[in-house]
């Protein structure tokens, strides 16, 4: 039985631990490949029994999925697996996902036993068996229906801790994090590894910058915020420590029992597999180190093979960079380097699918050994001739390189290349000079109306309202009067620009392309949201809840079909939109179609040609807006109801509205949600409340907007 919550007071972990018959504890690491050094130091740190590889049924498998579950079997963490949302997935995007999953774990690299947890008979079956590492249960679960979630809750029931206690061994704990509690002092948290540690046990701590280790005192031991008197291998705990500051202390230190005689190292020798390279490593290469709680750039010295390439396997002698670590023969660890990564080329794309010009600048050239850079700019050249790509790359050397790449940078063919050390300063004036030459690519349009989208919002003391972004066209004035919106319900309101800033610097008016920052009269921070926009009412601006756009798929693991959502961005638009058809049945990577599209939290101020991007975690597809369809103005429930009673005598010029605005005969859920959060607006335009008689007697043939608002 799994409690959430207490039915009354508060659940702490003293409850909790006096009544539970079995405590689990989920350590929550990151998925994005921007983190992965956080998951690596969580797999490697914190010493996990399992590892629950979480899935979305939507999203498939992506690079960083095989990523982690790589990592798991280099560190031998048996592994299984919940596929999740299976509410929301359509049945054969669900399927395709599991097949490339079982696949995945069948490979020549894996090598896993999948089992489709189904039944009570299959939990007991793989929580038996699930200690050989082989088997790989597989749970499809919905958070929202319930579905499978008491599968998955026995299977963790009847799973045993694989880490032995080891109490007949010296005491060994290593430091993950370390606090400073007001009223107690130095407190440092981690796990336990071997031993028993007790209340005024004096350990070795370190190692220090110099390799020394310090004798110190446990104050006090608490595990779930409990103080316990003692704690064994295996088991988590936090100690307090007397005399010492935090800032002696690092994540990486261990406390070790004076038996074991500990020693600091600055080399060491390893055996190492290389999962992944895209050139070759050799000496002098350096890359992150992770083993135990340790995380630190190590140079590799000397190998048994001249250059290591993608599977080859060497005996290798590392060395530290900043100071001596504690090391002990069979401890498991990760090598992790930077280089032209997956994201790189995911950037790489993303400007070329927006047609930005891309310009690579190629840093640290002072650190790097020179076979291990001549690689990497191969291989960068190599991707910027890509079919995909099709740039031509220019290695800026001399000022005439730049001169030249600077002139014929607009083509958007031009790629020119820069490697520079922020350390020496070498080629930095290069640079320097050639983003001195750049013209802005934007024109300022000023005989257009203006339009300014909203990046940030602020609220600042004595001033207000503050928001910031960039004017797409047209030019905006002091005391303007422009259209703020859409708000939830598709309304623009009208705001006065009471002050302009750019650069901190007050100024009379901005023109397109420039960013500024507008103070703003009689509005609340609230009220606006990124994503809005302030235009000219001669625009006569109108929101949409859905749009048709082209899109062309860049990369999905399996198909893309009808209801399949994920993140749209269109300029400072950023919300989760639904696929409601399309012109083919489904779509995989490289293929086009023409796509109906629908917000699921509010509508938004779209325009004909603007850019998209299409992404879930990865990019998955980038397009063009081709039809923005405006959406009816709605009132709340409750105020609509008034209004139909009495306008009962009048059908005629509402069915004329109704025909005119295009409104289907049932209103979405986010619509009635958005009325819902409406209905206390009162007074304003849709908005609720009492409405003037004289704007209820509108002409039928009156524009849209103004029976909307009605």
């Amino acid at each position: 039985n799994v409690v959430n919550k207490p039915d009354h007071g508060t659940l702490d972990w003293v409850k909790i631990c006096e009544k539970s018959s079995k405590v689990i504890t989920f350590i929550d690491l990151a998925g994005h490949e921007r983190y992965l050094k956080t998951t690596v130091f969580g797999m490697t740190g914190h010493a996990p029994d399992f590892g629950m590889l979480m899935i979305g049924a939507n999203a498939g498998i992506v690079g960083m999925t095989k990523e982690h579950l790589g990592l798991a079997l280099a560190l031998s963490v048996p592994v299984f697996v919940v596929v999740t949302k299976i509410d929301m997935c359509p049945p054969n995007v669900l399927q395709d996902n599991l097949k490339l999953l079982i696949r995945i774990l069948k490979s020549s690299g894996c090598r896993k036993v999948p089992v489709m947890v189904k039944t009570k008979d299959d939990v007991i079956v793989s929580a038996t068996n699930f200690v050989s590492q082989r088997l790989c249960p597989i749970f499809q679960v919905s958070n929202v229906t319930g579905e499978n979630l008491e599968l998955l809750t026995m299977f963790l029931n009847l799973l045993k801790t694989r880490m032995p206690s080891q109490d007949d061994k010296p005491a060994e704990f290593q430091i993950d994090d370390t606090y400073s509690v007001p009223g107690v002092g130095t407190v440092v948290s981690g796990t336990t590894l071997a031993g028993v540690i007790r209340l005024n046990d004096t350990l070795l701590l370190g190692p220090d910058p110099l390799g020394r280790f310090t004798p110190i005192t446990v104050k006090s031991i608490h595990r779930k915020r409990m103080p316990v008197p003692e704690v064994r291998g295996g088991q988590t705990a936090s100690f307090a420590l007397k005399k010492i500051k935090r800032s002696q202390i690092r994540k990486g230190m261990v406390m070790v029992s004076p038996a074991l005689n500990p020693q600091a190292c600055w080399q060491f020798e390893g055996e190492i597999l290389v999962l992944h390279h895209p050139t070759t490593i050799s000496s002098r290469y350096q890359a992150m180190v992770h083993c135990g709680s340790i995380r630190q750039t190590a140079s590799i010295m000397s190998m048994s093979r001249d250059c290591l390439r993608t599977g080859d396997k060497a005996l290798v002698r590392f060395r530290f960079i900043k100071h001596p670590e504690y090391l002990k023969r069979g401890q498991r660890m990760i090598g992790a380097n930077a280089g032209i990564v997956g994201m790189t080329k995911e950037h790489l794309g993303l400007a070329l699918a927006l047609s930005v010009p891309v310009f690579v600048v190629v840093t640290k050239i002072d650190m790097c050994p020179p076979n291990v850079l001549q690689d990497n700019l191969k291989l960068l050249i190599r991707i910027l001739k890509s079919s995909g790509c099709r740039k031509v790359p220019v290695m800026v050397k001399t000022k005439d390189d730049v001169i030249v790449s600077a002139t014929n940078f607009v083509s958007q063919r031009l790629c020119p290349i820069f490697q520079v050390s922020n350390v020496t300063g070498e080629n930095l004036e290069l640079l320097t000079m050639f983003l001195n030459l750049l013209k802005t690519r934007m024109p300022s349009q000023d005989d257009k109306p203006a339009e300014f989208q909203i990046d940030d919002t602020y609220s600042v003391p004595g001033v207000g309202t503050v928001v910031s972004g960039t004017t797409l066209a047209g030019v905006i004035r002091l005391n303007d009067t422009l259209l703020l919106g859409p708000d939830p319900l598709g309304r623009f309101t009208p705001i006065t620009v009471k002050s302009i800033h750019r650069k901190r610097m007050p100024v009379p008016e901005v023109r397109g392309g420039q960013t500024a920052s507008f103070a703003l009269k009689k509005i609340k921070r609230s009220q606006i949201r990124k994503g809005m926009v302030m235009v000219s009412p001669a625009l006569n601006p109108q929101a949409c809840w859905q749009f048709e756009g082209e899109i062309l798929v860049l990369h999905h693991p399996t198909t893309i079909s009808s209801r399949y959502q994920a993140m749209v961005h269109c300029g400072s638009i950023r919300q989760t939109a639904s696929i409601m058809s399309m012109s083919r049945d489904c779509l995989r990577t490289g293929d086009k179609a023409l796509v109906r599209f629908r917000f699921i939290k509010h509508p938004e101020y779209l325009k004909r040609g603007q850019r998209m991007v299409f992404r879930e975690g990865r990019t998955k597809a980038v397009g063009n807006v081709l039809r923005p369809e405006p959406a009816a103005l709605k009132q709340p429930p409750r105020a609509a109801a008034r209004h139909d009673r009495r306008q009962h005598d009048k059908p005629d010029a509402i069915t004329t509205h109704v025909q005119e605005s295009d409104v289907t005969a049932t209103d979405s859920p986010f619509e009635v949600q958005a009325d819902k959060r409406g209905a206390a607006a009162g007074g304003a335009a849709g908005g609720g409340g009492r409405r003037p008689r004289k704007r209820h007697d509108k002409p039928p043939d009156a524009p849209a907007l103004a029976a909307a608002a009605n």
